[in-house]
């Protein structure tokens, strides 16, 4: 069943990833592979998609100045677990470069809550 999009509403990554997996369904994987969503929110708002063979370090700096918060590669970004991330290994480096925007906004988001906490106690201490 292929679910129309509307023009009015935003498209997801759910819906970009419903629509290949319409094309090429999950259930025709082979037992070793490992396809599908791999990284991300389904439900979030899809800006953008980038498409390559392989993801690098090199495409997902691609699809950030492309602002395209979606890439679909051919071969799987993680094909066997993962259990270290420290940057030693191109897909580890990709991962990492993929998780930067999130980082970022982390760090925004602790840095305000560090600033407005400053406001409120100089405030508080004039007030007194």
């Amino acid at each position: 069943m292929t679910k129309e999009i509307s023009h009015n509403a935003p498209v997801t990554v759910r819906d970009v990833a419903a629509a290949i997996e319409a094309f090429a369904p999950l259930s025709c994987q082979e037992k070793w592979d490992n396809t599908g969503l791999q990284v991300g929110c389904p439900d979030a708002r899809c800006t953008g998609v980038l498409v390559c063979v392989d993801v690098t370090p090199g495409v997902i700096a691609e699809a950030v100045e492309r602002h395209c918060n979606m890439v679909v590669s051919h071969h799987p970004l993680l094909f066997h677990g993962l259990k270290t991330i420290t940057g030693a290994t191109p897909v580890e480096q990709a991962v990492i470069e993929a998780l930067r925007p999130i980082r970022e906004e982390a760090e925004r988001m602790i840095a305000d809550k560090a600033y407005l906490k400053d406001v409120y106690t100089e405030g508080a201490r004039r007030a007194s």
